[in-house]
């Protein structure tokens, strides 16, 4: 049985409630951009709670997801237990300064691999997994390059720079949402491929075909 399914399924639901609350910061970031005095009136009590709620949405999110990354490896080891990434070391590779700058890379291109072995289901998924990677890149260690900046010059920060920076964290959370919900369906298909594969064999065993006599 797939162990992290429901954690999965839990991380999904929170990124969608982040995408939501990511949109509703653009719009915000629009108004603030191009109708300032609209948006000081009407808008910036509510944007300034939905941006607090957010960023307590993603760290909640952030822990989630590393509980979720490591049930998938409990299960891909599982099914393959010479998977060279581990679940811990899974977890550690997005951690550990410079090295992540491999390692995030590395377990994804090791899961798509696995995903890309076992089945066509879960290879396509695999594959799809890989067009997400650089995206991903870009966009995540673009991301921290951006949020570095606001916090070491904030006196440079216009109302420009936080709509470019929000748009940032909406192309980050959906390419998240994408590459989660894709390594669910790829996780499930390589489990249905491998334990249907044993019963197909068994039932082939206990059923043989009758022989033609000659």
């Amino acid at each position: 049985m797939i162990q992290s399914k429901q954690v999965g399924n839990i991380l999904v639901l929170f990124l969608k409630i982040g995408l939501v609350l990511t949109i509703l910061s653009f719009i915000g970031s629009l108004l603030l951009a191009y109708a300032s005095d609209w948006y000081n009136a009407y808008v910036s009590g509510v944007d300034d709670f939905i941006s607090i709620f957010n960023v307590v949405l993603w760290i909640l999110t952030g822990i989630l997801f590393f509980v979720w990354l490591y049930k998938v490896h409990k299960d891909v080891r599982e099914m393959e237990p010479i998977h060279p990434v581990t679940p811990g070391w899974s977890v550690a590779s997005f951690m550990i300064p410079l090295y992540n700058l491999y390692g995030i890379w590395n377990v994804f291109w090791k899961l798509s691999t696995f995903f890309i072995n076992s089945g066509k289901d879960a290879g396509e998924g695999g594959h799809r997994l890989r067009r997400y990677m650089p995206w991903y890149y870009v966009i995540f260690f673009g991301n921290n390059v951006l949020q570095r900046f606001v916090l070491k010059f904030p006196e440079l920060v216009t109302d420009t720079l936080i709509l470019f920076s929000v748009t940032v964290d909406l192309l980050l959370n959906l390419i998240c949402l994408w590459m989660a919900q894709s390594i669910i369906r790829s996780l499930d298909a390589a489990w249905l491929s491998r334990t249907e594969s044993p019963v197909s064999s068994e039932q082939t065993s206990e059923n043989p075909q009758p022989s033609i006599p000659l």
